[in-house]
């Protein structure tokens, strides 16, 4: 239980388990693990949250006063061309076509 909560296991500790369960020491390393990595993904989640929840009020500044009549749009279609054949898919050629709308005055 200490291993799997993380907490550190004296020498006599580990050598006991590693001689009665060396499946459950191995288990016991995985859990302890899995939470490690769930609390540094739960970090890192959480910068990237703030960092894009910060870009969004910073589009969101820019584009004060500014109305959709006076922009030029622009996009792009893609087009991934995959076909199937039984069990068997094939990727074929990447097409794409750039479009403006420009504001009439």
């Amino acid at each position: 239980m200490k291993l799997a909560k993380g907490e550190k296991l004296t020498p006599e500790e580990e050598k006991m388990i590693l001689e009665r369960d060396q499946e459950g020491y191995q288990m016991a390393i995985m859990i302890r693990n899995m939470k490690k990595n769930k609390k540094e993904n739960n970090k890192i989640s959480s910068i990237q949250d703030k960092a894009e929840e910060n870009y969004m009020q910073e589009l969101r500044e820019r584009a004060k006063g500014v109305s959709l009549e006076d922009t030029e749009l622009k996009g792009c279609n893609t087009v991934l061309n995959v076909s199937f054949s039984g069990e068997k898919s094939e990727i074929g050629g990447i097409s794409t076509q750039e479009f403006f709308i420009i504001k009439v005055e």
